[in-house]
């Protein structure tokens, strides 16, 4: 019988405590930086991630009726573009800017357009690291 060496396990209790108890770092850290930041807005959480969107295009064969020879080359086209998201889910803010490159140039312009679009919040990006 495939699979009757596995031994099937459930979670213990330490481990979902410890899964359950995970979220107390975040909202400790949050009233710390609201204690910290002295100024006027409200504190608003934002979770920032980014994502290529694109196309590969692969023209190698080309077809048409005979006694006609089609005029194409061989070539692979890569486009892309990369959307930036950031999500408040307090309050179903959603902001979106589609840029050419991920690198910190288009990522100083995303923080500055979410800056201007929230001018009265005090603002905290959650990033991912992954970009």
């Amino acid at each position: 019988m495939a699979g009757a060496s596995l031994l099937l396990t459930s979670v213990t209790p330490k481990q979902t405590y410890s899964l359950r108890m995970s979220g107390k770092k975040l909202r400790d850290t949050l009233i710390e930086i609201d204690r910290a930041w002295h100024a006027e807005g409200i504190l608003r959480l934002m979770f920032q991630d980014e994502a290529h969107f694109g196309r590969v295009s692969d023209t190698r064969q080309c077809g048409c009726p005979q006694p006609i020879r089609p005029l194409c080359q061989a070539i692979i086209t890569q486009e892309y573009v990369y959307a930036y998201a950031a999500v408040s889910v307090a309050d179903d803010e959603l902001d979106i800017l589609i840029l050419p490159q991920v690198n910190s140039h288009c990522r100083q312009l995303f923080l500055d357009e979410v800056a201007s679009r929230h001018p009265n919040d005090r603002s905290i990006l959650a990033l991912d690291g992954a970009g």
